[in-house]
């Protein structure tokens, strides 16, 4: 579970609560999102880059925010954390836009709004990434609306307004 305080395992079974200690699980570290790829590693979106853990939960790699270098992980802490069914992680930030990171390679690739291009996101505040059963990824933004990103192709051309999304499916 992420925590401010790190990482929070629960036992299944006993239900009991194991907190990050010095040795594994991010302590003291602030983690917004966790998800476990298809390969049995954790990712860990904090507050400032992310983790990769392996099975012990020992961290293995980092990737921190550098803004002076665009092939490098964008600014903002990360707020959602998705894996694709290509294995490629979305990361949705906090006023950084979407980036999707390729483990397999190690490359980064920012999406960010653009007020002159109506193709890109409705704004760099995204909350939450889902993936359809035709592979198009849903890109929830907050107080903007949903963006639509088609497997093929990189942009956003359907972008669906606050005012028009049904409040239940939010």
């Amino acid at each position: 579970m992420a925590t401010d305080g790190g990482l929070a395992w629960l036992t299944r079974g006993s239900g009991e609560l194991t907190l990050s200690d010095g040795e594994v699980g991010l302590p003291g570290v602030n983690v917004f999102q966790v998800d476990a790829d298809q390969n049995g590693n954790i990712w860990a979106g904090t507050d400032n880059g992310l983790y990769k853990l392996d099975s012990a939960n020992h961290v293995v790699a980092e990737y921190h925010y550098n803004l002076g270098n665009e092939a490098g992980l964008g600014a903002g802490p990360i707020r959602a954390l998705f894996e694709d069914r290509h294995g490629r992680l979305w990361l949705g930030t906090q006023g950084g836009g979407l980036t999707q990171f390729d483990p397999a390679t190690v490359t980064f690739t920012h999406f960010l709004h653009d007020p002159d291009n109506p193709d890109s996101l409705l704004n760099n505040q995204v909350v939450a990434v889902a993936e359809d059963s035709t592979g198009t990824l849903w890109v929830s933004s907050w107080t903007a609306g949903l963006n639509l990103l088609s497997p093929y192709i990189s942009k956003f051309p359907t972008p669906l307004a606050i005012d028009t999304v049904p409040l239940a499916i939010l």
